[in-house]
């Protein structure tokens, strides 16, 4: 896979790559995506304003659905996307963030959040060393960026299959994030985490 990639270094370094996935598999992943959605709509007890689902959480809600029955196939499809991304993107692209701990660990999960909602400015974990979001269904405002006094906010534009990705900085890389007023968006984020201690 070949990606064309933008850097865009204000008010802090992220990239964006428009058609993260192939068509097909893009296709392929959100036809799952909404059947999540319709587990939700089987079972609105279970479904807040921002739900966040893991592999865990994607074989339970599967398993406890009887119209939905099937395992949950997407996350193998995902797999070698973000595996080039964390080979390719964490060393050449974030330098300063080369890992010094021990032990890291990557983690994907699926997003749905409903229409209207928004999530506030807010600084990613300082224990993240990169954070990717593919938006993948529905609408929103994108990610709006800000500051590192959290002021002049810019969005970065909804589009289907765009990735935007950037390496947490504490009290630097703040951000938020909405649906728009008609429908809810989902999307799959993905994230480097360090797990273990620094080397003595």
């Amino acid at each position: 896979m070949t990606w064309k990639i933008q850097r865009v270094d204000m008010p802090w370094p992220h990239i964006i790559i428009d058609n993260f996935f192939d068509a097909v598999d893009f296709n392929d992943i959100n036809e799952e995506i909404d059947s999540i959605k319709d587990v939700l709509n089987e079972s609105p007890e279970s479904f807040s304003s921002d739900v966040t689902y893991n592999a865990d959480d994607l074989y339970k809600y599967s398993a406890d659905s009887t119209a939905h029955a099937d395992v949950f196939t997407y996350p193998t499809l995902i797999k070698p996307y973000f595996n080039l991304l964390n080979k390719q993107f964490l060393d050449k692209h974030f330098p300063n963030h080369r890992e010094i701990h021990n032990d890291i660990k990557s983690e994907t999960t699926t997003q749905i959040t409903e229409r209207g909602y928004y999530y506030p400015k807010h600084n990613n974990a300082s224990r993240e060393v990169m954070s990717a979001v593919v938006y993948m269904s529905g609408a929103g405002a994108g990610i709006t960026i800000y500051d590192s006094q959290g002021n002049n906010g810019s969005a970065i534009r909804w589009k289907l299959n765009r990735a935007v990705i950037f390496a947490p900085l504490d009290n630097i890389t703040w951000h938020s994030y909405k649906a728009n007023p008609v429908c809810g968006r989902a999307t799959l984020s993905h994230n480097i985490i360090r797990t273990g201690n620094r080397p003595s």
